[in-house]
C-alpha cells in the first residue's frame, strides 16, 4: 500500500473510443450509483483518440461533474494500454476499470467494491448470458486459449476488463514494466486475494460498442506474432518440405507447403512492422511512469 493516503474513496477508469453517443448515458448512471454510497469518487476518462465526438461530450460532462476528469492520448494506443494510462492517473483506494460503451453495467460496480471492502485486493468479473453459463464460460476459455498459448502468455480465469482492486494491486501495476500492454500481463505475478463474481451479461440498446469479430482476430493475430517461435518454426519446416514434396510430385502436399511459408512470411513480416507501435507502447510507459500521482 503506498505511504499517502488516497485523495478518494473510489476511481472508476473507463476508457473511452468513439462511444460519444452513448457516454453521457454511462457516465450519469456510473454517477447515480456512486453518489448512492456516499463516499468520495473520481471517474476518469481515456478518450484513446477517437474520431468522433467523444471529446466534445466528454468535456461536457467535466463540466457538469466535478467528479469527472477525462485525459486524452494523442494518438490510438489501445484500450489495454489506455487503462494502464487512467491506472496511472487514478487516486483512490478503491479502483474499478470498466468499458464505456454500455458493455457493463454500472450497477455491478456496487458488488465489486462491496468485496474489496470485504478484504479482497483483486476481484475479476465473468459475464454470462441466462441460461447459458456454460457454454459461454466454455467459449471463453476456448477463445483465450487460442490467444494465449501461441503467445506463450498464463491463462488468468478472470480475463476480462471489468475489475476492481485496492491501491496495493495499482500501485504494483503502475511500479512495474510490462511486456506489453495486455490487462493479464500487468496483473501476473501480483501476489493479492482474489475473488471471482459472476454477472449478467449486460443488454443495453443504446450500447454503441467499437469491438467486432474482425478486431478480436486481428488481436490475436498481434499476440501470436508478437510473442511466439510457431511462425519461424512453420516457415523453416515449409522451406524443408516444399522441395521434398515438388521431388515427390505430391501437388496436395506441395500447394499446403506453399500456403503455410506464405502464412508464415506474413505472421514475421507483421511482427517486423509493428515493431514501431511497441516503440509507442515504450512512450506511453514513460509518460505514464512520470506522472504517478500516488
Amino acid at each position: 500500500m503506498s505511504n499517502k493516503a488516497a485523495l478518494v474513496n473510489t476511481s472508476i477508469v473507463a476508457t473511452v473510443y468513439n462511444c460519444g453517443r452513448v457516454l453521457e448515458r454511462f457516465v450519469e448512471l456510473t454517477y447515480q450509483v456512486l453518489k448512492r454510497r456516499g463516499q468520495n469518487f473520481e471517474i476518469i476518462l481515456v478518450d484513446d483518440f477517437s474520431s468522433d465526438d467523444s471529446r466534445l461530450v466528454a468535456e461536457s460532462l467535466k463540466k457538469k461533474y466535478a467528479e469527472v476528469r477525462p485525459f486524452y492520448l494523442p494518438h490510438h494506443i489501445g484500450q489495454h494500454a489506455a487503462l494502464f494510462y487512467g491506472f496511472c492517473k487514478s487516486r483512490g483506494g478503491q479502483v474499478v476499470s470498466i468499458d464505456s460503451d454500455m458493455r457493463d453495467n454500472p450497477e455491478d460496480i456496487l458488488p465489486i467494491l462491496e468485496c474489496l471492502e470485504s478484504g479482497f485486493d483483486l476481484v475479476h468479473t465473468r459475464r454470462f448470458r441466462p441460461g447459458h453459463k456454460k457454454i459461454d464460460y466454455s467459449r471463453q476459455v476456448i477463445v483465450h486459449g487460442l490467444l494465449f498459448w501461441p503467445g506463450r502468455i498464463a491463462f488468468h480465469p478472470g480475463f476480462g476488463t471489468f475489475k476492481g482492486m485496492n491501491r496495493y494491486v495499482v500501485n504494483e501495476i503502475i511500479s512495474r514494466k510490462p511486456r506489453f500492454f495486455l490487462i493479464e500481463e500487468f496483473l501476473s505475478g501480483i501476489d493479492a486475494e482474489e475473488a471471482w463474481l459472476e454477472i449478467e451479461k449486460f443488454i443495453d440498446k443504446e450500447r454503441e460498442s467499437q469491438y467486432s469479430i474482425f478486431i478480436l482476430f486481428w488481436f490475436g493475430i498481434k499476440i501470436f506474432s508478437w510473442f511466439s517461435y510457431v511462425p519461424a518454426i512453420l516457415f523453416y519446416f515449409s522451406l524443408v518440405a516444399l522441395p521434398l514434396f515438388l521431388y515427390s510430385e505430391r501437388p496436395v502436399l506441395v500447394a499446403v507447403s506453399a500456403l503455410t511459408m506464405v502464412l508464415a512470411l506474413f505472421f514475421l513480416r507483421l511482427r517486423k512492422g509493428q515493431a514501431a507501435n511497441r516503440l509507442i507502447d515504450e512512450e506511453i510507459f514513460k509518460e505514464c511512469a512520470n506522472r504517478v500521482e500516488l
